[in-house]
C-alpha cells in the first residue's frame, strides 16, 4: 500500500505520458460505437442468446450457480461451465434483468481485448501506433462485432478474451528476458481455467499453438525442466475436472451430454445444418467477415518475419503459429458454426498493427529519422485506412436490431412495451412458431416481474380469454379468431402487433 501511494504522489506528467494518455482516451471514445452503442436495441435473440439469458435469469432467481436451469428444470441445451452466466446474473442483480445485463459481459470482454492490444504494443514495443492501429482493426472487424459474439450475450467474446490474454502473456514471456517462470505458469493456469469456465474445452484450443511456440523457443529447456510447469498443469486439470465431477454429481447425465455435444463433434456430424467444407472459414474471411483486412494479413506476416527486430520476428512467428493451429482445429470438424472463428480476430488485428509499426519505422528511415514527419505521415495513413471501415461499422450498428423477424414479434413487442414504460399486466395470446419463442417471451415475463412487478401471462386458446383481459396479439390468425368472438379496444399498435383490451363477447 505504501509503495502504491508513493507511486501515485510521485507521478510526473511527462510529454510521453501525456501523449499516451491522449491516445488511450481517444481509443476509449472510438470503442464506444462498435462495442456499446445500441447494444440493448434488439430484443433477446433466438440462438443462442436466449438460452444463456434464460440460464442467467433463473440463476438470479434461484441462486443455483452450478446446475444451470431452463423453466426450473436442468438445462440440456447449455452444457458449458457457468462463468459467463455468473457475470450476467451479477449484473442482473445490480441493473435489473434486461438486454444490458445479458450483453455487457461480451462488450466488456471485447473492450479488454482492445486495452490488451494497445498496452501489449506500448509495453513491449513502445509503440502507440502499433497498439492504436491494432485496436482500430479489431473494432472494425465484422466477424467479431456481430451477433453471437460481441453484440449479444453469448459465450464467444468472453472466450476470445481469455484465449488472447493467455497467448500474449506467453508470447511476451518467450520474446523477452523475463525469467520468472513460476509467475508465468500460474498466470497461465489462471487464464486457461477462466477460458475453460467460459466455454469448456474451447478454452484449451489455443494451447496446441502455445506448446509449439514453447518447443521452438530458446527457453524450451528451462520451461520443460521447471517443476512449476507440471504443478500448474496439474492444478488446471484438477480444477477443470472437479467442475465436471461436481456438475455430474449434482445432475447425473451431464457428462453424457458433454460427450455428445462437445467431444463427438470433432469427428462426427452431430449438427448436419452446420456442415461446411474444410476451407469454409477462409472463404468467409475473404467474402464476408474480414474484408479488406484479410488481404493485408499475408503482407503483415511476410514483412514481420523479415523485419530486422528479432522481437517483431518472433511475435509474428508465434502469432502465426497460434492462428494456424486454431484455424485447423475449427476447420477439421465437419460441423462449423459462424462464431467459431471469433478468437482469431484479435490475433489478426495485432498482425496488422505490427504492419503499421513496420511502415512507420520505414517512414522514419525515408525521412532521415525526422520523427515528426514520419508521425504525421503514419497518422494520415491510419486516418485514411480506417475512416471508411469505422463509418461502415457505425452504419452496421445503427441498423442492428432494426431488421425484425416475424417469428420474434412477441418478444420484440414485449421489449417495446417495457421500453415505453407500460405499467400494466397483460397476456400474450399466441402459439409459438419456433422452438426458442417461449424462452424469448419468458425472458420478458420474468424481467417485468423482477424489475417492475408486472405480471405477463400466456394464453394459446380462446377459452382462456375473459372480459377485461389486456392482450398482446401479433399473429394474424389469432387476431382474426379473437375479433370473431370478442369486441376489443386497441391501446397500442406496432407492425402486426396490438395491445388491446377485451370489452365484450360478440355472442357467437
Amino acid at each position: 500500500m505504501v509503495g502504491v501511494l508513493k507511486r501515485i504522489f510521485n507521478f510526473k506528467f511527462t510529454k510521453k505520458k501525456i501523449v499516451l494518455f491522449i491516445c488511450f482516451s481517444f481509443l476509449i471514445i472510438l470503442s464506444y460505437i462498435p462495442l456499446f452503442h445500441n447494444l440493448s436495441g434488439p430484443s433477446i435473440f433466438r440462438f443462442d442468446e436466449v438460452y444463456y439469458a434464460t440460464n442467467s435469469v433463473e440463476t438470479t432467481l434461484n441462486n443455483n450457480f452450478i446446475v444451470l436451469t431452463e423453466n426450473d428444470t436442468v438445462s440440456n441445451y447449455n452444457t458449458k461451465p457457468p462463468f459467463v452466466i455468473w457475470t450476467q446474473s451479477f449484473l442482473m442483480r445490480i441493473i435489473g434483468i434486461n438486454e444490458w445485463s445479458v450483453r455487457l459481459p461480451s462488450a466488456f470482454a471485447a473492450f479488454i481485448i482492445v486495452i490488451a492490444l494497445f498496452f501489449f504494443s506500448v509495453k513491449l514495443f513502445q509503440s502507440k501506433i502499433m497498439g492504436f492501429a491494432a485496436a482500430l482493426v479489431f473494432l472494425t472487424s465484422d466477424g467479431f462485432i456481430t451477433w453471437h459474439v460481441e453484440r449479444t450475450g453469448d459465450l464467444d467474446a468472453m472466450l476470445s478474451m481469455w484465449l488472447f490474454l493467455y497467448c500474449i502473456v506467453f508470447i511476451k514471456f518467450l520474446i523477452t528476458e523475463d525469467e520468472n517462470y513460476k509467475s508465468l505458469f500460474y498466470q497461465m493456469a489462471f487464464l486457461v481455467i477462466m477460458a475453460f469456465l467460459s466455454k469448456s474445452i474451447g478454452g484449451f484450443m489455443m494451447l496446441p499453438g502455445i506448446i509449439i511456440c514453447a518447443l521452438i523457443s530458446r527457453k524450451r529447456k528451462k520451461i520443460l525442466s521447471n517443476p512449476h510447469l507440471y504443478y500448474s498443469v496439474l492444478l488446471t486439470i484438477t480444477i477443470c475436472s472437479l467442475y465436471y465431477i461436481l456438475r455430474e454429481a449434482l445432475a447425473p447425465g451431464f457428462l453424457k451430454l458433454v460427450w455428445g455435444s462437445e467431444v463427438l463433434r470433432f469427428n462426427q456430424n452431430v449438427m448436419p445444418w452446420h456442415e461446411h467444407p474444410f476451407l469454409w472459414f477462409i472463404d468467409r474471411f475473404i467474402h464476408e467477415t474480414y474484408k479488406p483486412y484479410i488481404f493485408i494479413i499475408p503482407f503483415a506476416i511476410i514483412l514481420g518475419l523479415v523485419y530486422p527486430d528479432k522481437r517483431i520476428k518472433l511475435t509474428v512467428l508465434f502469432l502465426t503459429i497460434c492462428i494456424l493451429t486454431y484455424l485447423f482445429l475449427i476447420s477439421y470438424p465437419i460441423d462449423k458454426c459462424e462464431w467459431y472463428d471469433a478468437p482469431l480476430y484479435s490475433y489478426f488485428a495485432l498482425l496488422v498493427g505490427i504492419l503499421f509499426y513496420c511502415i512507420y519505422q520505414y517512414l522514419k528511415m525515408i525521412t532521415r529519422k525526422k520523427r515528426i514527419i514520419a508521425e504525421l505521415l503514419i497518422t494520415l495513413i491510419i486516418i485514411l485506412s480506417f475512416i471508411l471501415p469505422y463509418l461502415s461499422m457505425y452504419n452496421k450498428i445503427e441498423k442492428f436490431g432494426k431488421n425484425y423477424d416475424i417469428n420474434d414479434y412477441e418478444s420484440i413487442y414485449a421489449k417495446k412495451l417495457t421500453d415505453e414504460k407500460y405499467k400494466i399486466n397483460y397476456t400474450v395470446f399466441y402459439k409459438p412458431t419456433q422452438l426458442a419463442n417461449p424462452y424469448q417471451v419468458n425472458f420478458y415475463r420474468k424481467a417485468n416481474k423482477y424489475n417492475n412487478g408486472i405480471i405477463i401471462n400466456i394464453y394459446d386458446t380462446l377459452s382462456q380469454i375473459k372480459i377485461n383481459d389486456t392482450l398482446m396479439v401479433c399473429q394474424i390468425d389469432k387476431k382474426d379468431s379473437l375479433n370473431k368472438y370478442f369486441q376489443t379496444e386497441i391501446i397500442d399498435n406496432w407492425n402486426d402487433c396490438s395491445l388491446l383490451v377485451v370489452k365484450k363477447s360478440r355472442g357467437k
